[in-house]
């Protein structure tokens, strides 16, 4: 479903935030950088159900230097719709739309009814089942195993992918996994526009040939997830960083502390996580 937004408005930054605790997925759409069409705009209120004034930020300035609560009651639906797709900051935000669903504004007793029968992160049902992991500790085991983290970051026309190595903390049910490098780069300029990723590790790879049939397959363990990607504190790096040398069975190993402060460190809180595999034998 489409979040659309303006970054700095602090109901959108509270929705979101009511999301992310539920679980629920979504893609942001920047209200300013791509309103919504005249076209959209319509669909939309046809589909909420709601009076058309509803889709207006009345509390905003541009609606108010424009003295649009007077004109408004002379104009038509084509002619508002028309209004509203001129400029995003007279849409009302956030819209939350989904191919059955169309919320404006954030109201939370609204949105925990309308999107009750969402299914939260981490309940998706994987098409292949028979390859499915289902037990979290065996999940666990393959990212003990894995020595690479892909994290996914959104980037404006593509995803921006970087693979890393990465320690990790489980707590319960809880994982967070741990990564370091440089204290500049491209992932840095990404995460401060919108810090929510994905990631892929995987192992066991093994090429298995039925010269006699002509077939082939690959044998594989893989774990896919995504969460909420944040800058570790200064005071937080070295437990953090003795966390990534454990993954790789380096727990006392003396690594030069001068070099913390130069080091920036991520932590990335999975929301969501499962694992695949195939270990398929071919006669």
């Amino acid at each position: 479903m489409q979040f659309i937004e303006y970054a700095k408005c602090s109901t959108c930054k509270k929705a979101k935030s009511w999301l992310d605790a539920k679980g629920i997925p979504y893609e942001c759409r920047p209200i300013r950088e791509q309103n919504p069409t005249a076209e959209e705009l319509k669909e939309w209120h046809k589909q909420s159900g709601l009076p058309l004034k509803r889709f207006f930020n009345t509390s905003g300035n541009l609606y108010k230097e424009r003295n649009l609560k007077d004109k408004l009651k002379a104009m038509g639906e084509e002619e508002q719709y028309r209004l509203l797709a001129e400029d995003g900051m007279l849409v009302k935000r956030p819209l939350l739309v989904s191919e059955d669903l169309v919320l404006v504004g954030f109201k939370e007793t609204e949105w925990e009814e309308k999107l009750a029968s969402y299914k939260p992160v981490g309940k998706n049902t994987m098409r292949r089942q028979d390859r499915e992991i289902k037990e979290f500790s065996d999940i666990i085991g393959v990212m003990e195993k894995c020595d690479v983290c892909r994290l996914a970051f959104h980037d404006t026309q593509y995803p921006y992918i970087l693979p890393l190595n990465f320690g990790m903390q489980v707590d319960g049910d809880k994982i967070t996994l741990f990564f370091h490098g440089a204290d500049q780069g491209k992932k840095y300029e990404l995460l401060r526009k919108d810090n929510r990723v994905s990631f892929e590790m995987d192992c066991a790879h093994c090429l298995v040939m039925d010269e006699e049939h002509g077939n082939c397959t690959m044998e594989y363990e893989s774990v896919i997830g995504k969460g909420i990607l944040e800058i570790v504190p200064q005071e937080e790096k070295e437990e953090a960083l003795a966390l990534l040398m454990e993954h790789y069975h380096k727990e006392n190993f003396e690594y030069n502390r001068a070099v913390v402060p130069q080091t920036t460190v991520m932590k990335l809180t999975v929301a969501e996580v499962s694992g695949k595999r195939r270990m398929k034998k071919m006669p």
